[in-house]
């Protein structure tokens, strides 16, 4: 008899436990579409008014996303909106606290599944991201203002670097004005940044380093910035003893495709610095033209490669670089590309200087000075510039030029039109100087060859076409620097 009582006392007590382990469900579920109640993090939230995330998929979750899980208990189905606490974790009945910060939502739910294996035979969990959370940065460099911003969980580093809203000075065309992007991570505490900074020591808390602003300016969370920068290189140094730096180059990440490498996501209280660049050069005649900022060892190679293509009647031959040298003074180089088609090592050995000029024309856009020139050459088309703009740029005539027969040598302009010949016009320097503005009133145009003769030679036309048709052709790489030297 005693043995009979202990046997219908083991199904009672089991049907106990079910009713406790139903129970919490039961609480929670969501007969209203839109209830609220407070989750163990402390956070209140209400029923979705929206549909999910469309990108959620591959979201990572973390601290503040709101979710909707769904759990199939192998009976009943039940419905909950719950949210991701500080600490990383969402807080179930049963199961409560279980970590989801860094999980997909698809890998968060399987390991829910699994935790729900202990009490049910069949459970099944599934997660929708229905909201982001929000977190907050700081960003800030001597040309931009110093500002707090919230972004959404998921936001990575190059979603920051390419906001307009963020980055005045940096967009997609635009990516390699600023190339030393620092992203210090120290749980930095903001609210230090609504304090005024009396005292320019840095200082360290407990667990959060504090970020002291080294000028007596007061930052809120609005749309203020920060009057007067100082030497803010020294605070970086100094938070490489108490921080995690990273320093990104924007461009590369676009160009070379480092975006899982260094497009990591954001992390609340991270920030940003963004130093003015101290080297730069500027490239014309590339797919994205402008000012890049030059890091050190660069060369001709690295900065063509991540400026972009040129255009297919690119002037390879003829390729520009102004340079400043030693006593200031503005050099020209004349630099070949062409071989470097099939040998690049031609113009990856070749080292960049801080304000370099790069500039690649089309030969419809050229001019060329040949002849007696102290270095002939061909020079970029610009507008309202005379013959003798361009015989100065080609360092002045020579001592044997035969100045009473320049010649502009302008070939014809239709190309379908082979034996179009080629039009000479005669200007005579010796006029200027009888106040005739005949060389001056002389319009160029884009692909005419500034020609200056030799004294005593009796100018043959095709012989002067031939001649000038080879040298326009296969113009050599020229140093004006060391020619004139």
């Amino acid at each position: 008899m005693g043995q009979m009582h202990v046997r219908l006392l083991i199904p009672m007590a089991l049907a106990v436990v079910a009713a406790a382990l139903i129970s919490p469900w039961a609480a929670l579920a969501n007969p209203d579409p839109q209830p609220s109640h407070t989750l163990a993090s402390g956070a209140e939230v209400t029923g979705a008014s929206t549909s999910p995330e469309m990108d959620a998929a591959n979201h990572l979750l973390a601290d503040g996303d709101y979710l909707l899980a769904q759990f199939f208990d192998g009976q009943q189905q039940f419905e909950y909106n719950l949210q991701v606490d500080a600490d990383g974790e969402i807080h179930m009945p049963l199961v409560n606290g279980v970590e989801v910060a860094g999980l997909t939502p698809s890998e968060a739910a399987d390991r829910l599944t699994e935790e729900y294996r202990v009490f049910y035979k069949n459970p099944y969990v599934t997660l929708q991201v229905l909201r982001y959370g929000e977190f907050e940065i700081f960003v800030f460099g001597p040309d931009f203002p110093g500002k707090i911003h919230r972004l959404k969980n998921g936001t990575r580093l190059l979603d920051v670097i390419q906001n307009p809203e963020i980055f005045h000075d940096m967009s997609t065309d635009d990516m390699g004005r600023y190339r030393r992007v620092h992203l210090i991570r120290g749980n930095f505490n903001f609210e230090n940044l609504t304090k005024l900074a009396l005292e320019p020591p840095l200082q360290t808390q407990t667990g959060a380093a504090t970020l002291a602003l080294p000028t007596p300016t007061a930052v809120a969370r609005t749309d203020d910035s920060l009057a007067s920068l100082t030497n803010w290189r020294n605070w970086i140094e100094a938070r490489q003893k108490d921080s995690q730096v990273l320093v990104v180059d924007p461009l590369k990440m676009m160009v070379e495709g480092e975006l899982s490498a260094n497009n990591i996501a954001l992390m609340r209280h991270d920030v940003i610095y963004i130093p003015t660049p101290e080297r730069f050069v500027e490239i014309r005649g590339v797919a994205n033209p402008g000012r890049y900022e030059l890091l050190q060892e660069e060369t001709l190679g690295e900065i063509l490669r991540l400026a972009g293509s040129v255009s297919y009647h690119t002037d390879l031959i003829n390729t520009v670089i102004r340079r400043f040298d030693e006593y200031g003074n503005l050099e020209r180089l004349i630099f070949n590309l062409f071989p470097a088609l099939d040998q690049p090592q031609l113009i990856a050995d070749f080292k960049l200087q801080n304000r370099d000029i790069i500039k690649l024309v089309p030969r419809e856009e050229r001019i060329f000075v040949l002849g007696e020139v102290n270095a002939a050459g061909a020079f970029e088309f610009i507008e309202d510039s005379t013959v003798l703009d361009y015989i100065a740029e080609a360092g002045g005539n020579t001592p044997s030029a035969h100045m009473a027969w320049i010649a502009i040598i302008r070939q014809g302009r239709n190309r379908l039109e082979q034996l179009n010949q080629a039009e000479v016009i005669q200007v005579n320097f010796k006029e200027i100087h009888k106040g005739l503005p005949l060389c001056t009133d002389i319009a160029l145009i884009p692909g005419d060859v500034i020609y200056l003769p030799p004294k005593g030679e009796v100018f043959n036309l095709p012989e002067i076409l031939s001649a000038v048709s080879t040298a326009v052709t296969t113009f050599a790489v020229v140093d004006n620097a060391q020619s004139s030297n």
